[in-house]
């Protein structure tokens, strides 16, 4: 027996299919699918045998089918196909043959025909040579990119020919890569793998339209796990929760809705809305959490925020660590832009510098450079610590403010004679007069114990007495000491005036005390006398 003629295929989706054969030139009409049945990879093959004088068979016999990429030699595609019993009337049989996804790519491929008549074990016999099939039985395509027809919308599929959609899956996309062992595969309705190799989009776990909509753009082992989840490229990275995207980097884990990582390595997300920027080993594990980089940072309440640096926590809702080493918010809208272990655990707390450690609730700790903590344990408390001195300025050129120097208990004011003009002369002794009119009392603030008592004016009768001051409800310590050292001076004055009286007297009585003594030492040598 040999193969008389050519083929004829009716290939089950909605397209007429050029299939030319020596004696059957007529084109095959395609088959439509019925019901809205997802198409398969079933087609009809009709052939034609005859015998060794060209006579046209008839009866019963049995086909073994097998697809080639090759003429001769070459390597089978798929599974060998058997039909048992086929009846052939006038040489020409019609059967229906599944050789299982991923034969028809778009590369040219070879139908090997084997025979034997029916109801016998015998060996099968080769049909002469094999024959050349259409290009794309499927669906026009260009070599290594093919389509997987539906109901619904096809699939694409390119790149190396074990790339796969899961079936049932529908409008997948896998623009090409892939490798032998570490295939692309989209898994769910709509998702998209643009390349790479070993590469994921859906989660594969039976259900194709549960995570539609998955992407990976490339790279290498990554896997968009969820709905509408995005890994650009890198590696091994794993975008795990709905609509999380993963820019790149390598081993990143996005498992939350909304949640993103940029790059980096080894980041994760664990919270609505989390977002890490890239660096290395950073989690942000709580809703709407942020870190944009550095290494080993975690923040892990609501809204907390990292810019960088190493080992930073930010514990506290709201709180913000800007960058630095080994710092740590714990209280809720605490802070720390930077520096080495410090500490803002309270609420609404501040700290800053090295070893600041802000414990109570809205303390403010700004520490030096000095190895040794600085503790706040008292609330709304501000400390600083700078054994360098404190210097504050309140002009441009520096010179005016007030300064703590270092070592030093009290505060030091900007006096310097080449910052100041208009100078105009006192009167120290109407200053002397105004300052013992002026009120002076024992008080206490309205904010303090009444236990805790002060002496001195108010600011009112302060300014009203001598007009000095920007306003009438503070006394500058420049002028309470320029007030004390005139009313000093004068008193100084007045004191010289009274020693010089006193001195000037001191002589009149004692050339009175000398007169006296001689009128009574005359007075005596008279008596003497009578």
């Amino acid at each position: 027996m040999k193969l008389k003629t050519g083929l004829r295929l009716f290939i089950m989706v909605g397209l007429m299919l050029a299939i030319l054969s020596a004696t059957l030139p007529e084109p095959a009409k395609a088959q439509e699918a019925s019901g809205g049945t997802a198409v398969g990879t079933t087609l009809t093959y009709t052939g034609q045998i005859t015998d060794e004088d060209g006579d046209p068979l008839d009866g019963v016999y049995d086909f073994e089918f097998k697809v080639y990429d090759a003429l001769t030699g070459g390597t089978q595609l798929g599974q060998a196909v058997a039909k048992d019993n086929v009846t052939v009337e006038d040489g020409r049989y019609t059967v229906e043959l599944d050789f299982g996804p991923r034969v028809f790519t778009g590369d040219v491929r070879y139908l090997e025909i084997r025979v034997r008549p029916g109801q016998r074990i015998d060996a099968y016999t080769l049909l002469e040579t094999r024959q050349r099939l259409p290009v794309a039985p499927y669906a026009l395509a260009l070599p290594h990119l093919w389509t997987e027809p539906n109901a619904t919308s096809p699939n694409l599929i390119g790149g190396y020919r074990d790339n796969s959609v899961t079936f049932g899956a529908v409008g997948a996309t896998i623009a090409g890569g892939g490798t032998q062992g570490k295939t692309n595969r989209v898994t769910d309705d709509y998702g998209v793998v643009s390349g790479g190799h070993n590469n994921q989009a859906g989660d594969d776990a039976g259900l194709t339209s549960d995570n539609s909509f998955a992407t990976v753009g490339g790279g290498l082992a990554n896997q968009a796990l969820n709905a509408y989840s995005t890994v650009n490229g890198g590696w091994l990275n794993t975008a795990s929760g709905p609509f999380a995207t993963i820019g790149g980097g390598s081993q990143n884990e996005a498992s939350s809705i909304y949640s993103t990582i940029s790059g980096g390595l080894d980041n994760s997300t664990g919270g609505v809305g989390a977002s890490v920027g890239g660096g290395w080993l950073n989690n942000a594990s709580n809703s709407y959490t942020a870190i944009a980089g550095g290494y080993s940072n975690k923040a892990g309440e609501v809204y907390a925020a990292i810019g960088g640096g190493s080992y930073n926590s930010a514990a506290g809702s709201w709180s913000v660590v800007g960058v630095g080493y080994n710092n740590s918010t714990r209280g809720g809208y605490s802070a720390i832009p930077g520096g080495h272990h410090n500490l803002a655990g309270g609420d609404f707390s501040f700290a800053a510098g090295q070893r600041a450690r802000a414990n109570s609730r809205g303390c403010f700790v700004w520490a030096d450079a000095s190895n040794t903590h600085l503790d706040c344990n008292h609330a709304n408390r501000f400390m600083v610590r700078a054994s360098g001195g404190v210097y504050f300025f309140s002009s441009v050129d520096l010179n005016s403010g007030a300064a703590l120097p270092p070592g030093s208990g009290s505060w030091a004011t900007w006096s310097d004679r080449q910052a100041k003009a208009n100078f105009t002369p006192v009167d120290r002794q109407a200053l002397l007069t105004r300052l013992s009119n002026l009120p002076i009392h024992t008080w206490n603030y309205k904010t303090q114990d009444p236990s805790i008592r002060h002496l001195g004016p108010t600011a009112q009768d302060f300014r009203a007495a001598f007009g000095l001051g920007e306003d009438e409800r503070h006394i500058n310590t420049v002028d309470a000491d320029g007030v004390a050292l005139a009313s000093i001076q004068e008193l100084h004055r007045l004191s010289q005036e009274q020693a010089a009286l006193l001195a000037a007297q001191q002589q009149q009585i004692a050339a009175l005390e000398d007169r006296l003594a001689a009128l009574e030492a005359a007075l005596q040598q008279q008596v003497e006398d009578h």
